[in-house]
């Protein structure tokens, strides 16, 4: 992040409460993108999203029965708004809370928005039992829903070898009705594709390496 993207952003973590959360068990994961934004649902659209291509035949008819050939030039004709929207976290003026796992038992919490920096001090929360089991769960969804390339969980974590992954998104939505490009673009790119992180065996590190010196 560049200085003038956090200065811009800095309001809008230091105008909220702060708090510690704490889990009794280790269950956190990280990844490349482990800010979580509970925001709004739903994206946010223009108008024209929601014009279909017929619509917009509609408007090319209207067009050319009302306006004369000579005119053509200085009126140019309807068409529609391509609106692009990234599908990386946004909305951090309009997210109820913000949250960043720090550790794999540890998460900050930033809560609603509020007109100046409090005063008061972090709260530190502690989730035990069935409680702490649901936070997990639901950051580690969250973060593997949006993680591009990777996610790491804990070596001693035996159930993270066998967790079932959200499908991968698009990295962008656009709204231009049904051609091909714009398909193409809200396709879920090949290339990337969450790979889980883990500690090698002395067999597989021996391997990697024979494989690295040929």
């Amino acid at each position: 992040m560049t200085s003038k993207s956090a200065e811009r952003l800095l309001p809008f973590f230091a105008c909220r409460p702060l708090a510690l959360i704490r889990l009794d068990v280790p269950q956190l994961f990280i990844c490349d993108e482990p800010v979580v934004l509970n925001s709004p649902a739903g994206a946010f659209h223009v108008d024209d999203c929601y014009v279909t291509d017929a619509d917009v035949e509609l408007r090319m008819e209207k067009w050319l029965r009302k306006t004369k050939k000579g005119k053509r030039g200085r009126h140019p004709p309807p068409g529609r708004i391509v609106h692009f929207a990234s599908t990386a976290p946004s909305g951090f003026g309009v997210a109820d809370e913000i949250l960043l796992p720090i550790s794999p038992s540890a998460a900050l919490l930033w809560e609603p928005l509020e007109n100046r920096p409090p005063m008061r001090p972090i709260e530190r929360v502690r989730l035990t039992g069935a409680e702490a089991e649901r936070f997990a769960q639901s950051a580690n969804e969250a973060m593997s829903t949006q993680t591009l390339a990777w996610v790491v969980g804990r070596v001693a974590d035996t159930t993270f070898d066998d967790y079932s992954f959200p499908s991968t998104g698009p990295l962008m939505r656009v709204c231009d009705g049904t051609n091909s490009a714009a398909l193409a673009i809200n396709e879920p790119p090949a290339r990337f594709r969450p790979a889980r992180l883990w500690t090698p065996t002395p067999d597989e590190l021996s391997a990697a390496t024979a494989n690295i010196i040929r």
